[in-house]
């Protein structure tokens, strides 16, 4: 028997007024900005990675880091919703 699927509670938003943060915006801000650069830096590193010789295992070493920067991604997407 299938397990019923768990749906996650509404976000509360919390409206700043207009051109200021507020403290409950911090801890929002900071997260984005991690996500952010977390992902510049695995773009960055896949992107160099693909640029190093491997000799004969290339083409399989950059299928697999493909595959690893399709599975950072989805993990990002489906945690942060």
């Amino acid at each position: 028997m299938p397990r019923p699927k768990k749906h996650a509670e509404p976000r509360k938003v919390v409206k700043s007024p207009a051109l200021s943060l507020t403290t409950s915006d911090i801890p929002a801000l900071i997260k984005s900005a991690g996500i952010s650069a977390f992902a510049v830096f695995a773009t960055m590193m896949i992107t160099q990675l693909g640029n190093v010789d491997f000799g004969q295992y290339t083409p399989l070493v950059t299928g697999v880091l493909a595959l690893l920067g399709g599975f950072i991604n989805q993990y990002i997407k489906e945690t942060t919703k």
